[in-house]
C-alpha cells in the first residue's frame, strides 16, 4: 500500500466510517482523490455499482469524474445549478450504468466492456472520460496504446477548436482522420514514432512517462493533412512538415538585407557563467540558430540588436534550446527544436530566471 493510500485509509478510519472505506479506498487508489459523491449514502444503495468499483479500476475512476463527465456531456453549467441535491440524484442515476457515461453511443458495447474490465495499470484516470468521444473498434488492453489514443483524443479537442476558415476546417477534418491511426497502431509502432519525434526535438522521450507520450502525440497531430497509412508514415510527414514550417518562418520573418555581422546588444550585467549557456552575439548567429532549431527566433533579430531582447543558446543533457529574456529579466520564450519544450529549455529557463533577477533589480 502506498503512503498516500495508507494515510487516506487511516484518516477515514479515524473519521468513523469504516462501512464505506473499501469503496472510497478503491476510488482514491484509482484517481488520487475522493469526490463528494463518494460520501453520499445513496451511492451505496446500488450494490452492483459498489461491486464494480471494488472489482474494476475503470468503474472507480468513472465515479471519481462522474460529475465532470455529466457537466461536459450534458452541457450543464455548474453555475446554473440551483438544486444541488437534484443534480446529485441525476448523477447517481446515470452511474447505475457507469459504462454508459464513457460510451459515444450512450450504450455499453463489447470492445468498451472488454477494455474497461481489463484496464491496464498506468493509464491516467483523468483520460477515461475521453472514451466517450472515441468508439473502440477493438478492445485495447495495452497501457501505451490506450494512453496514446486517449491523449490524441484529448489533444484533438484542444487543437481544433473553432475553425472559421476553410483551411482550418480542412486541417480539423484531417486531424480527426489521423487520430484513427492511433487506434490501429501497435505498441512497437508507437514506440518507434516516439523515438523519431524525440530525435527531431533533440530530446529523450520515454514511453514510461505519460508527459513524453503527450508531447509526441501533440507533435504528430499538429500535422494538418490527412495521412493514409500507418503511424510511422505520419511521423515522417509530421517531422518534415515541422521542419519546413520552421524554415518558412525563418525566411519569411527577417530582413534579408541585414548584415550578418551586426552585433547584438549585450546585457548591462555580467553574462551567466553556467556551462552550456551562451549569448548569441550577432545577427548571423541568430539566423543560424533559427535554421538549426527549426523555429522563428530570426524574427527577433532586430530586437536583439537594439537590446529589446537577449537571446541565448542552451546545450544541456544532449538537448538544445533557445531562450529569450527581456530587459526586465523576464523569460519571454524557452523552446527546443520546432518550438517544443525539452530538458534543455527547462534547464535554460531555470538558470536564466535566476540570472534575470539581477537585471530586474539593477
Amino acid at each position: 500500500m502506498t503512503q498516500p493510500v495508507k494515510a487516506f485509509c487511516q484518516q477515514r478510519i479515524a473519521a468513523g466510517d469504516p462501512k464505506h472505506l473499501k469503496v472510497q479506498k478503491a476510488i482514491f487508489a484509482a484517481s488520487c482523490g475522493v469526490p463528494k459523491i463518494a460520501h453520499d449514502e445513496r451511492l451505496y444503495e446500488n450494490r452492483y455499482l459498489v461491486s464494480d468499483i471494488l472489482r474494476f479500476r475503470a468503474a472507480a475512476a468513472v465515479v471519481a469524474y462522474a460529475t465532470e463527465i455529466v457537466w461536459s456531456r450534458w452541457r450543464v453549467d455548474p453555475a446554473r445549478i440551483n438544486d444541488v441535491d437534484a443534480f446529485e440524484c441525476f448523477v447517481l442515476k446515470e452511474l447505475q450504468n457507469w459504462q454508459r457515461l464513457i460510451s459515444p453511443t450512450w450504450f455499453s458495447y463489447g470492445s468498451l466492456r472488454r477494455t474497461v474490465m481489463n484496464l491496464p495499470g498506468g493509464v491516467p484516470a483523468r483520460l477515461l472520460p475521453m472514451l466517450a468521444q472515441k468508439y473502440l473498434k477493438k478492445p485495447i488492453t495495452d497501457r501505451v496504446v490506450l494512453t496514446t489514443l486517449l491523449l490524441a483524443t484529448e489533444y484533438l479537442d484542444l487543437l481544433n477548436g473553432p475553425a472559421p476558415t476553410e483551411e482550418l476546417r480542412s486541417a480539423a477534418f484531417a486531424r480527426v482522420e489521423n487520430v484513427e491511426l492511433f487506434m490501429h497502431a501497435t505498441r512497437q509502432e508507437i514506440a518507434d514514432a516516439v523515438v523519431r519525434v524525440g530525435e527531431a526535438l533533440q530530446t529523450n522521450l520515454s514511453l514510461r512517462r505519460t508527459a513524453d507520450i503527450q508531447q509526441a502525440v501533440a507533435f504528430l497531430l499538429e500535422y494538418p493533412y490527412p495521412h493514409q497509412g500507418r503511424l510511422g508514415g505520419l511521423a515522417r510527414k509530421s517531422i518534415k512538415w515541422h521542419r519546413n514550417r520552421g524554415w518558412e518562418q525563418i525566411t519569411g520573418g527577417h530582413d534579408g538585407d541585414m548584415d550578418r555581422n551586426q552585433m547584438t546588444q549585450k546585457p548591462p550585467i555580467d553574462l551567466p557563467d553556467s556551462k552550456g549557456i551562451r549569448l548569441l552575439e550577432s545577427a548571423g548567429e541568430i539566423y543560424d540558430e533559427g535554421a538549426r532549431m527549426h523555429h522563428c527566433v530570426a524574427r527577433f533579430v532586430d530586437h536583439a540588436i537594439t537590446g529589446r531582447h537577449y537571446i541565448f543558446h542552451v546545450d544541456y543533457a544532449c538537448s538544445r534550446a533557445t531562450v529569450m529574456v527581456d530587459p526586465s529579466g523576464r523569460i519571454v520564450e524557452a523552446q527546443g527544436p520546432c518550438n517544443q519544450e525539452n530538458v534543455a529549455s527547462r534547464y535554460g529557463r531555470s538558470v536564466l530566471q535566476a540570472w534575470g533577477k539581477r537585471l530586474e533589480h539593477r
